[in-house]
């Protein structure tokens, strides 16, 4: 993959940086699928979800210091075998598939996510139980999801609600979980082609991670959450009808 930069893929790589560190301030809600929709726009799908991944990556370093301390280690281990074969399968898909299957997947995806969304108020009230199939299920799920569209976040979420974690340790494990599968990515995006030095040009963009999370720490106490949400929800379900038409 040779990336070129043009001056409308700067600004929204630039922006996508901002987005992705007001996820890691607080302000999730759907910001990870949105963000790889948004670089959809405006360059390949192949090429978009190779430019996320060192961008993710940078913020996962700003995530699991601020974590270091709380993460739950048995949650990681029994979902991470899981993790590994969905990663796998995932980046065979990658290699096998065109851009226009990436976008179809990312569209569906999408709106599976806005569903979940819609639902995981039910969810905490739900009594799943969180064996060792459901950390499989769980970590297989998201290892496909966060290798394609980088927005593996839903099925980890069942299993940590159904685990019944803090949530501070809920928010610190999810973080070392996504640091752990976004580098089990690598091998798969490099053969996919998704990932090579020319992606790399992107890395400076990673400055704008820490604003990003700065501004979102202050903005979480202070806008509503709820409708935050339902604006990311909308233009989530927007740019998936964009896509698949």
């Amino acid at each position: 993959m040779d990336l070129e930069l043009t001056t409308t893929s700067v600004v929204v790589v630039g922006a996508a940086a901002i987005l992705i560190g007001l996820s890691k301030g607080g302000l999730g809600g759907g910001l990870g699928p949105f963000v790889t929709i948004l670089l959809v726009v405006v360059v390949p799908a192949s090429q978009a979800i190779g430019v996320l991944l060192p961008l993710l990556m940078a913020g996962d370093l700003a995530a699991i210091w601020v974590h270091r301390r709380d993460w739950d280690r048995a949650t990681i281990v029994r979902m991470l075998p899981g993790a590994v074969v969905g990663v796998a399968v995932a980046s065979a898909f990658l290699g096998a598939t065109s851009d226009r299957g990436i976008e179809i997947f990312l569209a569906v995806f999408s709106l599976a996510f806005v569903a979940h969304r819609l639902i995981e108020p039910h969810l905490r009230e739900s009594r799943l139980t969180a064996g060792r199939g459901l950390a499989v299920v769980a970590g297989t799920t998201s290892g496909i999801t966060s290798t394609v569209a980088h927005a593996g976040g839903p099925p980890v979420a069942v299993y940590l609600l159904a685990a019944g974690v803090t949530p501070v340790a809920y928010v610190a494990t999810t973080a070392i979980f996504f640091f752990v599968v976004n580098w089990l990515k690598v091998p798969g995006y490099v053969a996919a082609g998704l990932l090579d030095l020319s992606t790399l040009r992107v890395l400076p963009f990673a400055l704008l991670i820490w604003p990003g999370v700065v501004t979102g720490r202050w903005l979480v106490d202070r806008i509503s959450r709820q409708v935050f949400e339902r604006i990311v929800l909308a233009l989530l379900v927007v740019g998936a009808i964009y896509l698949l038409v």
